[in-house]
């Protein structure tokens, strides 16, 4: 289709790094399915088109699922169950990132004053968590413990499950550590799990009138987001017209032509002698 080869390019360089350790997208024909996937999303959907992360969620459902079944399952939590995370402002993810960072003010308020402290926000490590609906963040089984969680109640389990992985480094975290360490604990949230078992019973501990207080938070935030975005939108149509007028004004003041040079002045006879 015309105007596909941006992102033909940008799908192509994540296919090729998509799970490169699994067995089917080592094979041509499983990185040729991921890209027929991504590329009819593309199309079906051009007002998104693209965009990182959607890689991980369909490589997922290609090693559970049949390539159609999987074009409508992404299609449905790009445009249903996470609408706004993966268009161009993000501005899905970031009301969820600013819901989460509320939650974590409220129910875990220690950790939330040492993330203050150091001026660490929370969303560097959290937002691949919700983007890629812990596929990178949690063991394949606990993830996909998850995600049936997930498609069957709804966004509000990625908070629970967030929350859970939270308190972890709450009670990691030491007050004398530096930003350093106290980003790699965030960073390296989810990595060491063992047991799905205990990710989806400490999520459930915080599941408790969870969903209703996510969606009083995220009335509470869409407006803040569509301000910021705004502002963002304001700043860079100033800098564009600044640059466009400085380009202006240099153009023009190579096309003014030079003023012809002076003609010589022709010096006065002598006076006549008598």
């Amino acid at each position: 289709a015309k105007g596909m080869a941006p992102t033909r390019d940008d799908v192509d360089k994540d296919v090729g790094r998509t799970f490169q350790e699994h067995r089917f997208f080592q094979d041509e024909g499983g990185r040729r399915a991921l890209r027929r996937v991504l590329l009819a999303y593309a199309m079906h959907n051009p007002r998104v088109s693209y965009c990182q992360s959607m890689n991980v969620l369909a490589g997922m459902m290609l090693l559970l699922m049949e390539e159609e079944d999987a074009f409508w399952l992404l299609a449905a939590l790009v445009e249903d169950l996470l609408p706004g995370y993966y268009c161009q402002d993000l501005s899905g993810a970031q009301v969820d990132q600013l819901v989460l960072e509320r939650l974590v003010q409220r129910r875990l308020p220690s950790l939330h004053a040492r993330l203050e402290r150091c001026s660490l926000p929370l969303q560097l490590a959290a937002v691949r968590w919700f983007m890629a609906v812990y596929v990178m963040t949690l063991p394949p089984g606990a993830a996909l413990r998850v995600w049936d969680a997930f498609l069957l109640e709804g966004s509000s389990v990625l908070f629970a499950v967030a929350l859970h992985l939270l308190q972890g480094a709450e009670e990691r975290v030491g007050e004398d550590w530096d930003d350093t360490a106290v980003f790699d604990v965030l960073k390296g949230l989810g990595g060491d799990v063992v047991d799905a078992d205990a990710v989806m019973e400490g999520a459930r501990v915080h599941a408790q009138g969870l969903a209703v207080e996510v969606r009083a938070l995220q009335e509470e935030c869409r407006p803040l987001v569509a301000a910021r975005l705004e502002h963002m939108r304001r700043a860079k149509e100033e800098r564009r017209k600044a640059v466009a007028a400085a380009a202006a004004g240099a153009a023009a003041a190579e096309s003014v032509p030079e003023a012809p040079a002076a003609a010589p002045t022709v010096p006065a006879a002598p006076a006549a002698t008598c």
